[in-house]
């Protein structure tokens, strides 16, 4: 049976992080998109400081839309699981599957900014620079994604742009809690688990019908595991 993936990426990444899971999906005989949200990777030039969550929601939205898709199973990896959160909030019937794949879930009326631990928190901010007039948190090394190749920690490095920070601090309207009425999964990458998404986890355990799997890989498993994630991907949707 063919089926819909559309793969979300998270910070500082583009729709190129999940080439290596796209062509195995794509080998498998499924349809794949896996779109770049606006100011990153390869549209980095659309950076401004216009840039927030609700641009990277209409990125989606629109992308479902204009492609008249159906039936999907919507994935979010790391930040892109706030994304995924309000699109299959807004475009409930045309979802099959969601998944949350190491990530953060949103909450009616919260921003991602406030489930981060505390101490990291201010560090973040006064990290930050501006770029193009944006701010932006800027690009740390891959193996902070617990990258340990050095071919993909050249090729990851290579690739990664500023986030512009608003989409960390807008709220995110909701109608309803994530997922409801859809079937939902949440896969825990467990070696090392990622303190950013740890009240997501919690409270992804804490749902009825939710299914939690968990995969012996770093956070970046879409870069250093993709076969793993192209299986249970599969045999999720």
């Amino acid at each position: 049976m063919t089926k819909t993936f559309v793969l979300v990426h998270g910070l500082f990444h583009g729709g190129w992080c999940w080439s290596k899971v796209r062509q195995r999906l794509m080998r498998a005989g499924h349809i794949v998109f896996s779109p770049t949200q606006t100011g990153l990777g390869e549209r980095r030039h659309l950076l401004s400081p216009r840039v927030g969550i609700e641009t990277f929601i209409d990125d989606i939205v629109n992308l479902i839309i204009w492609e008249e898709l159906q039936e999907i199973s919507l994935v979010g990896h790391s930040f892109g699981g706030i994304t995924v959160s309000a699109v299959a909030d807004r475009l409930r019937d045309r979802i099959r599957h969601l998944v949350f794949l190491d990530a953060a879930i949103a909450q009616d009326g919260h921003c991602f900014y406030e489930q981060l631990p505390e101490q990291n928190r201010a560090q973040r901010l006064a990290n930050s620079q501006l770029v193009k007039g944006t701010r932006c948190f800027m690009p740390t090394s891959a193996s902070s994604f617990d990258i340990t190749n050095l071919n993909d920690i050249a090729w990851v490095e290579r690739h990664l742009t500023p986030h512009p920070v608003k989409t960390y601090l807008d709220p995110v309207k909701m109608s309803k809690p994530a997922g409801t009425g859809l079937d939902c999964s949440y896969i825990v990458c467990s070696k090392p688990i990622h303190p950013s998404f740890s009240l997501s986890r919690h409270w992804a355990k804490t749902q009825e019908k939710w299914e939690i799997k968990y995969i012996t890989t770093g956070h970046s498993a879409p870069i250093t595991d993709p076969g793993i994630v192209t299986d249970i991907l599969i045999n999720l949707a």
